[in-house]
């Protein structure tokens, strides 16, 4: 009868919502994954029924008929093998998540037949009237009900069949036994049926739970990703965007910019004059926000690279100081700069940005102090390569409120909306120090006290120049050039001559071309070892020329010829332009011998493919030549002579000559207010001087170009005059020589 009713029960407690399922709507994922780790049971756990059963038949061997035990044993052991083949073609099938009612249904089938076999063995086996047989028989069927649990809990139909096949042949048999006793004994085990079954639903609601909870937090991890991912692209566009439109609207404000210069001269009425001044003064400020938001913006975006120079952080820091003497003065203020002799007089790291740093936080405490003064205070820590530069500022101004303190480093923060009133500002100032300062490896705090003043200090990391190993080599005795033909194509007299002696020092053989066009016909004709290129020239540029010397070995099938360029600048982004003009690598100068011979040895005969050649180009961050007291450093331009010193007269005598005219040059294009003569001719100075080594005249040439773009004419005439003083005394420094 048990065999008649039970797959109609099985299949009406398969498809009962009611009985088996929760009344919300099923999740695929989760019933599915149900299925899974049921059928994933280890292979040891699903054979201890199969041991248990074998224990059990042996011991009732001799009291039960042999043709039942050794068909127990077929019938269960069938089951165990059913269970094995349904796991194998699950893991053939790899069913879609819909599908595991139809796999839960078989292993439910498949259960009902394992559970059949245990509740005929208990009432075969529970029929003997001997106490211990009975228990024997009892303890076994209850052990696998409450195994069961645990396995088959995971698909609850999978127990019910299990459950229900082993409780009814069993109980059935104890209660036809006819006395109270296994009448009450059958009425005890159908109530532990029934609380097996509460608590195989209770382990399922906790095991769907569990299930449900991992799919919520991956997709909530998903979720978290996407939005961190569309969060960083947007910022990435909004910086992006900023700085584009940083870009495009700082160029029409340096034209208005310099309008208004022109408009102000002594001939206006004095209405007017002021009317022009505050013109100006309102465009300087829009100026400044602008720069301000096209840095942040960059920082932001990544776009903002250091420059590694060599530099004296303490004329540096006291120059950010002088920069405000003269506001200092008017406001009565104390305004000094104390750099401690543990300040190295070189070093190697970014000037500009750390110039800006310095300059934001002396410009903030000039402007918040009436009173008293402003003190900027550089001591520095020695590392084993690198140093560390602690600088402070300290005023006795206003003050910040201690609230504002944890969140003045932040964009667009201002101390109180009072201050931003009387003082003005964007609040981008400080979020740019902050970062800067981070990107230069430090850190960046505030001190404050309403009423008593601030003190603002950071941290930069900078290498030290000493810890640079300058090792004295003979470059007569290393000559490894072999006489082979490098042609140098510059169209300074002075560049040129440099750098034929460094590679007649090298045991190369220098050749000469002025011009672009002249280089193209020379590398048309003979073969050259390498090429070295200056970049900016007048007619064909270095880009032009590079250009069609690959096409031309393109067309000819010529091997490629190394080109090399110099320049005075590297900006951010040459390494992208000469790599997609031809070039193989660039020097920036002024070069030295030691340098040109690394960069020679490295691409002359070098069979490298395209992807090579073009890691060999770092990108590099142009900065301004730190302006140094020394109009003109013999030690350095005989370092790059490689020690020929009987060579340094006639190549500064030859400096001399064509810096003479080209002084005059610019004096004469600035006296026009011609922008672009004056910004051409100080650029071709800036590269001559420093391969001169005349620093003084670089960094005064490189502030030139850049004040002459932006059409400052009035700092364009003192740099000048001060240009015009530094080449006087480089005059008598070379006329002293012997």
């Amino acid at each position: 009868m048990v065999a008649r009713f039970l797959p109609s029960i099985i299949q009406t407690l398969s498809d009962s919502d009611n009985v088996l399922r929760p009344k919300a709507k099923l999740d695929p994922r989760v019933e599915a994954e149900l299925v899974r780790r049921m059928l994933a049971i280890h292979k040891v756990t699903r054979y201890v029924p199969l041991i248990i059963m074998l224990l059990a038949v042996w011991y009732f061997w001799d009291l039960a008929p042999r043709w039942f035990s050794i068909g127990l044993i077929v019938a269960y052991g069938l089951s165990a093998i059913s269970f094995d083949l349904i796991r194998a073609a699950y893991a053939r099938a790899a069913p879609r998540d819909e599908s595991y009612a139809f796999w839960g249904n078989v292993y439910a089938a498949a259960s009902a037949w394992a559970g059949f076999c245990w509740g005929m063995m208990g009432a075969v086996y529970v029929s003997y009237e001997d106490l211990w047989p009975r228990l024997a028989a009892m303890m076994a069927v209850i052990t696998m009900v409450t195994l069961a649990v645990i396995g088959r809990s995971y698909y609850r139909p999978a127990f019910y069949a299990f459950a229900i096949a082993a409780a009814l042949p069993f109980i059935g048999s104890v209660a036809l036994m006819g006395d109270a006793p296994a009448l009450v004994m059958a009425l005890g085990l159908g109530l532990f049926f029934v609380s097996e079954a509460a608590w195989a639903n209770d382990t399922n609601a906790m095991y769907r739970r569990t299930i449900a909870l991992g799919y919520e937090n991956a997709a909530l991890v998903d979720k978290l990703r996407s939005a961190l991912v569309e969060a960083e692209i947007a910022n990435k566009a909004k910086s992006q965007f900023l700085a584009n439109m940083s870009h495009e609207i700082r160029t029409p404000m340096n034209g208005v910019v310099g309008t208004l210069e022109l408009l102000d001269t002594p001939e206006l009425p004095p209405e007017k004059a002021e009317l022009v001044r505050v013109a100006r003064d309102s465009a300087d400020s829009l100026l400044s926000l602008i720069n301000d938001v096209l840095d942040l913006s960059r920082i932001e975006a990544s776009k903002l690279k250091l420059a590694d120079a060599s530099f004296s952080p303490g004329e540096v820091l006291k120059g950010a100081v002088e920069t405000f003497a003269a506001t200092a003065v008017k406001k009565g203020l104390i305004l000094k700069a104390v750099i401690d002799p543990s300040v190295p007089s070189r070093a190697v790291g970014d000037a500009l940005r750390l110039r800006q740093v310095a300059t934001n936080l002396i410009s903030n405490a000039v402007k918040f102090t009436d009173t008293g003064a402003v003190t900027l205070y550089a001591v520095a820590e020695s590392r084993t390569e690198s140093l560390i530069l602690r600088v402070t500022v300290s005023d006795t101004g206003i003050g910040i409120a201690p609230d504002v303190l944890s969140r003045i480093f932040r964009p667009f923060e201002q101390a109180d909306t009072a201050a931003t009133r009387r003082f003005g500002g964007s609040g981008l100032g400080l979020a740019i120090c902050r970062e800067l300062v981070e990107l230069m490896g430090g850190k960046i705090a505030a001190e404050s006290e309403p009423g008593k003043g601030s003190t603002f200090s950071f941290t930069v990391e900078l290498e030290q120049t000493e810890t640079r190993p300058q090792e004295t080599r003979d470059w007569t005795k290393e000559a490894r050039g072999g006489g082979l033909r490098v042609l140098v194509v510059d169209d300074s007299p002075v560049n040129t001559r440099i750098a034929a002696l460094q590679l007649e020092r090298l045991g190369y053989g220098p050749e000469i071309a002025q011009n672009g066009r002249e280089a193209l016909a020379r590398t048309a004709e003979g073969e050259y070892a390498a090429l070295l290129l200056d970049i900016q020239m007048p007619g064909l540029d270095g880009y032009s020329v590079a250009r069609a010397i690959r096409e031309h070995e393109k067309k000819q099938g010529r091997s490629r010829l190394p080109i090399i360029a110099l320049t005075a600048n590297v900006l951010e982004g040459e390494a992208e332009r000469c790599h997609d003009a031809g070039m193989d690598d660039y020097m920036p100068k002024p070069m030295s011998i030691d340098r040109l011979a690394r960069m020679l040895e490295r691409w002359i005969d070098l069979a490298a493919a395209p992807s090579t050649r073009r890691e060999a180009m770092a990108p590099t961050i142009a900065s301004p030549p730190a302006k140094r007291d020394d109009d003109l450093d013999q030690a350095q331009l005989l370092e790059m002579l490689g020690g020929a010193s009987k060579m340094l007269r006639p190549l500064l005598d030859l400096f001399v000559e064509t810096a003479s005219m080209r002084v005059e040059q610019i004096a004469e294009a600035v006296r026009r207010k011609d922008s672009a003569a004056s910004a051409a001719s100080a650029h071709a100075f800036k590269g001559e001087s420093a391969n001169a080594a005349a620093h003084r005249l670089q960094a005064l040439a490189f502030e030139l170009e850049t004040t002459t773009r932006r059409g400052d004419w009035t700092a364009a005439d003192k740099l000048v005059e001060e240009m015009q003083l530094s080449f006087s005394r480089v005059k008598e420094r070379v006329g002293a020589l012997n």
